[in-house]
């Protein structure tokens, strides 16, 4: 099969493969480029005796969900998430659209915020949009920090050629951090203009905004902000700009 493009995906190692497969299938050139490092926070889990619930927003965050021992209610943000949770031995209780809005609106329709806290596992650096309206709607939200996502210091080699050359149909944004460092490392090496005739294949409206410290051909968002969201975008990613 010819490739139709060819598709910079800048997911951390360890979660990238998922979103290569799919873009292989689908018949796209695939080029690896992580711009975050993930590493685990070690330590215990928290008291969870008053925890009424655990949520979970990245499959960064699985392994720590897994390990809490007592069974409570888990809320996954997506079903790639899910899926993760699922592949764990987790029993997932519901899944939220795929970002933190829905997954709030889920938590405040299934669950009583007297009933006791919301333990959220997640990486350093987090959004503020689900912490505010869980707090707004009155429950007990506790972030747990389990992961850290640090940048990598430049783009492998490979990557930094293809988009020396013009060779970039698209590249995959799937945070507002990752498009932020995605734009530090090509404008240190020099190349702000090499995605002028790149698609920029964002999961959010905040991940779109971030994106546009570059230029691109083109900024596209997904209907959802999951990995589903990202597969239709590569779906529709035809040809070059």
């Amino acid at each position: 099969m010819n490739a139709v493009a060819r598709v910079l995906i800048t997911r951390p190692a360890a979660l990238a493969e998922r979103t290569a497969a799919r873009a292989r299938a689908l018949g796209h050139d695939v080029l690896l480029a992580p711009v975050m490092a993930v590493a685990p926070r070690e330590g215990p889990p928290p008291a969870t005796d008053d925890v009424a619930a655990v949520l979970v927003t990245s499959r960064n965050a699985v392994p720590s969900a897994a390990r809490l021992a007592s069974p409570r209610p888990v809320f996954a943000v997506g079903e790639g998430t899910a899926e993760a949770l699922a592949a764990a031995g987790v029993e997932v209780t519901d899944v939220a659209a795929g970002d933190g809005a829905s997954l709030a609106r889920l938590v405040a329709a299934r669950l009583d915020a007297r009933a006791g806290a919301l333990l959220h596992p997640t990486g350093e650096v987090w959004a503020r949009g689900l912490a505010d309206a869980l707090t707004a709607a009155g429950f007990d939200y506790r972030p747990w920090v389990v992961y850290a996502a640090e940048p990598t210091s430049t783009l492998p080699p490979a990557a930094l050629a293809a988009l020396r050359g013009g060779e970039i149909d698209a590249v995959t944004l799937h945070s507002p951090r990752s498009a932020r460092f995605f734009a530090e490392r090509v404008h240190e090496a020099g190349l702000d203009g090499a995605t002028e005739h790149a698609t920029a294949l964002c999961l959010s409206a905040n991940v779109a905004a971030a994106a546009r410290a570059l230029r691109w051909c083109e900024v596209r968002i997904a209907a959802r902000s999951d990995e589903s969201g990202m597969g239709g975008l590569l779906e529709d990613l035809e040809h070059r700009c």
